[in-house]
């Protein structure tokens, strides 16, 4: 349902989570940002429908994207992608990391200020969630109605939104 884009990272059907039992593994990223997007929703009086609220929250969101540049993205080397590791080497910047999901729940455990997490989903659509360990704050989102792939495409998206954000400080 278009209502959950933004509240919270969906289960990962077509990708790393074959069961809905296994988003446990990041349960408390998951929590904080169901609680995230309806603090942001109503502190900024976001109003309209569905898709109006998510991109109000997906410019939001990538305002922080700046912050990639001080953090080492981790990416699930089991997840299947349309793009190659060359392709990422090309596209993206800033320091990145091919690890198995362990790691990346490891991170999330402990709130490892050094990572950002590479998080995308497809469930009925297409979500590219990047969050960062430490805080679970939303680094980069967006998402595509009935979009099936990760492809190069999101990488050039991700890397064109963080060169040109500046790094942002949270309170």
């Amino acid at each position: 349902e278009l209502s959950e884009i933004a509240s919270y990272c969906t289960i990962d059907f077509k990708g790393v989570e074959k069961k809905w039992t296994e988003v446990f593994r990041r349960l408390s990223l998951v929590i904080y940002n169901i609680q995230n997007a309806i603090y942001l929703t109503e502190t900024n009086k976001l109003s309209g429908n569905a898709l109006a609220i998510n991109k109000e929250l997906k410019t939001h969101y990538n305002s922080n994207t700046g912050m990639l540049k001080s953090k080492t993205l981790l990416i699930c080397k089991d997840r299947e992608f349309e793009f190659s590791k060359s392709d990422l080497e090309k596209t993206y910047k800033h320091p990145f990391e091919y690890c198995k999901m362990d790691k990346i729940v490891q991170a999330i455990n402990d709130k490892d200020s050094n990572y950002a997490i590479f998080f995308p989903t497809i469930a009925i659509n297409k979500y590219v969630w990047i969050f960062d360990a430490a805080t679970y704050i939303p680094l980069y989102y967006n998402f595509e109605l009935k979009g099936q792939k990760i492809d190069k495409k999101d990488l050039e998206d991700i890397a064109s939104s963080s060169s040109s954000a500046f790094a942002k400080d949270w309170a």
